[in-house]
């Protein structure tokens, strides 16, 4: 039986435990023919994301609802079992791109200097989150920038999202996505085209795969 964290979902900052409202570990793969009309033209690769959102909390007289994101990031892994004993982490707030490697949001998107995100034991389909690091927050002179913060939470895999177009059916969406994943892992959803379509009238589409929790 999976031994509980101490505490058990919570952000603790600026000396206030917030409480969490949801954690949740996902990845994506993008639309290879969006990469080729509007990208870079690069290939795509698979990226994992945590989101962690806190409830509503009354805090310096205000209320404070925090959320962080770690976006896009790689793991050496083919099954989704596989994040158990993971990590990922980051010294500098943006990577050789400019792209920042996390995001804080209590009043505005703020960047997460610098951090360390380990992914623990599993339990069922999730799994244990330890994620600290220091944050910009500019609410007062006290509370401004690189401020330390601490995630205590299960988070839950809620699956793997694929965009893709009409120029590739469902079966050339499955063997793009065996590249990088197990199949045997997931319970493929519905291949769902839009209603809309890009600017050269091709529709895009979505592609879910959820965990077989087995």
């Amino acid at each position: 039986m999976s031994k509980a964290l101490e505490p058990e979902n919570v952000l603790r900052m600026c000396g206030q435990d917030f409480k969490i409202a949801s954690a949740t570990i996902s990845a994506g793969l993008g639309d290879p023919h969006w990469q080729r009309v509007y990208g870079s033209g690069e290939d795509q690769v698979l990226c994992w994301s945590v989101r962690v959102e806190c409830e509503d909390t009354e805090f310096e007289d205000t209320r404070w609802k925090p959320s962080a994101d770690a976006d896009c990031f790689r793991l050496p892994i083919r099954s989704w079992k596989e994040l158990e004993g993971t990590s990922h982490g980051w010294e500098t707030p943006f990577d050789e791109d400019d792209e920042p490697y996390g995001n804080f949001y209590v009043f505005e998107h703020a960047d997460i200097g610098a951090a360390k995100l380990n992914i623990g034991q599993r339990r069922d389909v999730s799994f244990e989150l330890r994620w600290d690091g220091i944050c910009d927050i500019f609410w007062s002179d006290e509370i401004d920038q690189n401020v330390p913060f601490s995630i205590r939470a299960w988070a839950r895999f809620d699956g793997v999202r694929v965009q893709a177009s009409e120029k590739e059916s469902e079966a050339e969406v499955l063997a793009r996505i065996s590249q990088w994943l197990d199949l045997r892992d997931f319970e493929p959803g519905p291949y769902e085209l839009a209603v809309f379509t890009y600017q050269d009238g091709v529709k895009p589409a979505d592609f879910t795969l959820m965990p077989i929790n087995a």
